[in-house]
């Protein structure tokens, strides 16, 4: 979940000044290095199901955002626009 709060900074501190072509090449070496490369061709179809998960946001967001002051007032749906910006952006 830290990940997911991470991408709301990185979006507000650097969305107009980071290499989106870079970090998409770090993306993909990632997910190559990983052997997750199905995972990432259907990041958006996940968030979307991370969005719409009960589960998720009572039994892991919510417990999150309470133990990490950092993340008090950001809902999972802010965090989850922010990845798919980013995505959009670095992964197009």
């Amino acid at each position: 979940m830290s990940a997911m709060n991470d991408a709301i900074l990185m979006l507000r501190l650097y969305e107009n000044t980071l290499d989106w072509e870079q970090l998409g090449d770090a993306i993909r070496a990632t997910a190559s290095r990983r052997g997750s490369e199905n995972a990432l061709a259907n990041w958006k179809k996940t968030l979307g199901q991370v969005r719409t998960s009960p589960h998720i946001r009572q039994t892991i967001w919510t417990p999150y955002a309470k133990a990490n002051p950092y993340a008090a007032g950001v809902t999972i749906d802010d965090a989850i626009d922010a990845c798919i910006a980013i995505g959009e952006r670095a992964l197009s």
